[in-house]
C-alpha cells in the first residue's frame, strides 16, 4: 500500500497494525514492514494461494476507513518478476 501523507491517513494512524492483525486472524497473511517517507509504503505478506482474498480484504478495509481513494495497492508477481498495481490500476482497466 502506497499512501501520501493526508489528513485521512493521519486520522487512521496505526491502520496498518489493525489490518495486519485482521490478515493474521483470517489466515491470509500479515504486516511485514513500512518504508517511511512521502509517500509511505506499507508492505504486507499475503499467502499466494489466498492472494485474491487478501487483496480484497485490504481494499475493503481501506474503503471502510476512508483511505482507499488516497492509496495505491500493488503486489509483486514473482512469476513475471514485476510489480503489478491492483488498485486503482486493474479497476480502471475493467478487471
Amino acid at each position: 500500500i502506497r499512501s501520501p501523507y493526508t489528513s485521512a491517513l493521519w486520522a487512521n494512524s496505526d491502520f496498518e497494525k489493525r489490518l495486519g492483525s485482521e490478515l493474521i486472524e483470517a489466515g491470509l497473511g500479515h504486516l511485514d514492514s513500512a518504508e517511511w517517507g512521502n509517500p509511505i509504503i506499507f508492505f504486507f505478506y499475503l499467502h499466494s494461494q489466498s492472494l485474491a482474498a487478501g487483496l480484497q480484504l485490504i481494499k475493503s478495509r481501506l474503503a471502510a476507513i476512508g483511505l482507499l481513494s488516497h492509496v495505491e495497492i500493488g503486489y509483486a508477481d514473482f512469476g513475471d518478476e514485476c510489480w503489478r498495481t491492483f488498485y486503482p490500476g486493474l479497476e480502471k482497466a475493467g478487471a
